[in-house]
C-alpha cells in the first residue's frame, strides 16, 4: 500500500528537508527511522515523495511525506515522533498508488515579524502588489517565469506580525525574497513603485531569513488524514515545553534592552 503521512519539525536543526550527502536533513532522519522499523527496505521500492522541500531552517507544522510501505500507519507515526529530534509525524492516510505530494491543490506559508519594527499599515498596502499573476523571475532561484499567488494574507498577533501565503506552489527563494522587499517597505526603504518595478526589471533582492518560515499547511482535493493522538500528544508536549523556554529566554533579552535605556542609578527595581 501507499501512505501518507503529516511531518511537523523544527527546521532550525537541520539542513533542509530533502535528503542531503553528508548532510542532517528532516527526510534522512525519517528514512532512517522508517528503515530501522521495517517499515521500508531501500528508497527506490518505497518511491519517495515529498510535498514541500522546505530549505535549512525552515520549520512545518504540515509538510507531507508519501511512500509505499506494508506497515500501519499509526505504528510509523508513532516510531517517527518517539524516535526522531524535533521531527513529529502526526497523522497519516491511505493514498493511491499513483499518489504525488507534489501535485497538491494549495499550500500555506506564514512568516513572521516583529510588529514594534515595522510601519504594518505599509505592509498590508504592499502585500497586494503581490497577489495575483507576476513575472517573479526576481524573487526565484534558479529559475524564471509567470507564477501566481491566490491570497496574501495579514494578521496581527500582538507582538508579531504573521504574513500568510497561499498558492497552488511557491518556487524555490520565492517567499523569502518576498518577504526581504515586504520588510523593506515596512520599514520605509522602498516604496510599492520600486516593488511594481521589480515584476518588469532585473535586479538582485535578497532573501529574508529563513528561521520565521513556516511550511503551514498542503492542502489535497479528496484527501482526508487521520490524526494519531498518541502521537500528537508527544509532539504537544515538546513544543510546548520548547516555547515556555522561548518565553523565559524573551524575559531576560526585554529586560536587558530596557535596562540599556535607563541610567545605571535606575537599573534596580523599586
Amino acid at each position: 500500500m501507499r501512505l501518507a503521512i503529516k511531518l511537523a519539525y523544527d527546521g532550525r536543526n537541520y539542513h533542509g528537508f530533502q535528503v542531503q550527502k553528508n548532510a542532517r536533513t528532516v527526510e534522512g532522519e525519517v528514512v532512517r527511522v522508517l528503515r530501522d522499523t521495517g517499515a521500508i527496505e531501500g528508497v527506490e521500492d518505497a518511491k519517495i515523495g515529498r510535498g514541500s522541500r522546505t530549505d535549512a531552517g525552515v520549520s512545518a507544522l504540515g509538510n507531507v511525506l508519501a511512500f509505499n510501505t506494508e506497515m500501519s500507519g499509526e505504528r510509523i507515526v508513532r516510531a517517527i515522533t518517539a524516535e526522531c529530534d524535533s521531527i513529529w509525524a502526526w497523522a497519516y492516510a491511505r493514498v493511491d498508488e499513483n499518489f504525488n505530494p507534489r501535485r497538491a491543490k494549495l499550500r500555506v506559508y506564514r512568516y513572521y515579524i516583529p510588529s514594534r519594527n515595522y510601519d504594518v499599515e505599509k505592509i498590508k498596502k504592499c502585500t497586494q502588489l503581490f497577489k495575483g499573476m507576476h513575472d517573479f523571475s526576481n524573487y526565484i532561484i534558479g529559475d524564471k517565469g509567470m507564477c501566481e499567488i491566490s491570497e496574501i494574507r495579514v494578521h496581527e498577533l500582538g507582538d508579531l506580525v504573521c504574513l500568510e501565503f497561499i498558492a497552488p506552489y511557491f518556487r524555490r527563494g520565492m517567499i523569502r525574497k518576498i518577504m526581504s522587499m515586504i520588510m523593506d517597505a515596512g520599514k520605509g526603504r522602498i516604496n510599492e513603485e520600486q516593488i511594481k518595478k521589480s515584476f518588469k526589471e532585473k535586479m538582485s533582492i535578497p532573501m529574508a531569513p529563513p528561521e520565521p518560515l513556516l511550511l503551514y499547511e498542503i492542502l489535497y482535493d479528496n484527501l482526508c488524514f487521520r490524526v494519531d493522538n498518541s502521537a500528537l500528544d508527544m509532539a504537544k508536549k515538546f513544543v510546548a515545553r520548547k516555547f515556555a523556554e522561548s518565553m523565559a529566554i524573551s524575559g531576560v533579552l526585554r529586560d536587558m534592552l530596557l535596562g540599556f535605556e535607563k541610567t545605571p542609578s535606575n537599573l534596580y527595581i523599586k
